[in-house]
């Protein structure tokens, strides 16, 4: 158990390597963001092969990773954490699989739900608020700013031309569509925050006078 925890850890700094994500994203959604199976179905996936090829049994790897994948699907549908990015990525196959697209440190933001979000920078207090600072009646967390925040209509709209509507349920399956969809929304999403943390950077600066 401890050679898995140290394992697993080292898994995990890699893939922030690979995603850029806030650190405080969840050991299990930053590896379904990243695309990482687990550690240790990995390595029971390379011993039943092993064991397969050592015995009078066929070797048919696709079938042992689906198998992987299935155990890995049922792990994430069932855990308690990284429950924003499971809404938005639901299945794992399909998002590990997919032919084109890579995650940065914006698109990553929207997958985990850590970032410029008033909600999350009061839990690392950060923030006095989790008031979204253009509507006070709103939470502001990832839901809000892509899809609802009336501050980004415009450029939702813009987005909603090319890529059709986007929703928390749908927004994955466009990226993963084509890789021009997927180039618009990632243009999309990083205009947002861009914008976004410079105008929250000013609206901070002005609660601290």
């Amino acid at each position: 158990e401890c050679r898995r925890k140290l394992i697993a850890k080292v898994q995990r700094t890699a893939a922030l390597g690979v995603s850029s994500p806030y650190r405080t994203v969840s050991e299990q959604a930053i590896l379904v963001i990243s695309s990482s199976i687990p550690i240790d179905l990995l390595i029971e996936e390379r011993k039943t092969i092993w064991v397969l090829k050592n015995s009078t049994q066929n070797v048919i790897p696709d079938t042992i990773r689906e198998d992987i994948l299935h155990k890995w699907q049922s792990r994430w549908e069932t855990s308690e954490k990284g429950r924003w990015t499971a809404k938005i990525i639901p299945n794992i196959k399909i998002w590990t699989e997919r032919k084109h697209g890579e995650t940065n440190y914006y698109l990553t933001q929207m997958l985990s739900g850590h970032g410029y979000f008033q909600k999350y920078l009061l839990k690392m207090g950060k923030t006095g608020s989790p008031s979204c600072i253009y509507d006070d009646n709103c939470l502001d967390d990832a839901e809000h700013t892509f899809f609802e925040c009336e501050r980004w209509r415009a450029e939702r709209l813009t987005l909603q031309q090319k890529v059709g509507t986007i929703a928390i349920g749908n927004i994955v399956d466009i990226m993963l569509s084509n890789a021009e969809n997927w180039e618009h929304i990632s243009v999309y999403v990083e205009y947002v925050l861009r914008i976004k943390k410079q105008e929250l950077d000013g609206y901070h600066r002005m609660e601290e006078i």
